[in-house]
């Protein structure tokens, strides 16, 4: 047996090289561990106002566990998508307003949008969306009226182009935080309030 003694530092006192590697490292384990699970909730909550009922999937923990998340899928640099049915949701522009403070005013727009279309067709549209293929931004979305006959024509077009409008929202949502969480100013105060110690070359000890 033999006793190795190694000099720990705390992160101000790392040479530059090290606190850059330090952050690099911590930035990769962030990355991993990104959830987004406020700007999920926020995405399911702002979605319902829409009209937009998410299914479920299991999701499974470090300790076995199985929860339930919302369907909403995302992969940085690549888009977002999401699995559930719209049917139409009376005054949602006006609900959406007074939640976010008229902050979000693309929501709003997608909100008025959907019920002008929806009066067009008699309130009667319904959709389904669901992810379609490799990539994140490809979601197929099925328009049908509630009698379950198709429809082809612009109300299709409409109700596509405007669920992936939100889906596109719910992206750039993630993304922003996903930014904010992975950026170096953050990084570094994670770092220092949980007083992490590390070797001279920026491990974490």
């Amino acid at each position: 047996m033999r006793t190795i003694v190694t000099p720990v530092f705390t992160f101000d006192e790392l040479s530059e090289p090290a606190q850059r590697r330090a952050i690099e490292k911590h930035r990769e384990f962030e990355a991993c561990e990104f959830s987004g699970d406020y700007v999920i909730e926020d995405a399911e909550r702002l979605g319902n106002l829409l009209g937009i009922e998410f299914y479920s999937r299991p999701v499974k923990l470090y300790d076995g566990q199985i929860i339930t998340k919302p369907a909403i899928f995302w992969l940085e640099g690549d888009g977002a998508c999401f699995e559930g049915r719209y049917g139409f949701a009376e005054n949602a522009d006006a609900l959406i307003a007074k939640e976010t403070g008229g902050t979000e005013t693309g929501l709003i727009r997608i909100a008025q949008e959907l019920e002008e279309i929806q009066k067009q067709a008699g309130f009667e549209l319904i959709a389904s969306m669901k992810p379609r293929g490799r990539h994140m931004n490809y979601m197929s979305v099925n328009v049908e009226r509630e009698d379950n006959e198709c429809t082809y024509d612009c109300h299709d077009i409409a109700i596509d182009r405007l669920m992936r409008d939100f889906a596109d929202w719910i992206y750039d949502k993630l993304q922003k935080e996903y930014e904010f969480t992975t950026s170096g100013e953050i990084i570094i105060e994670t770092i220092k309030a949980n007083e992490y110690e590390f070797t001279a070359n920026g491990e974490l000890i």
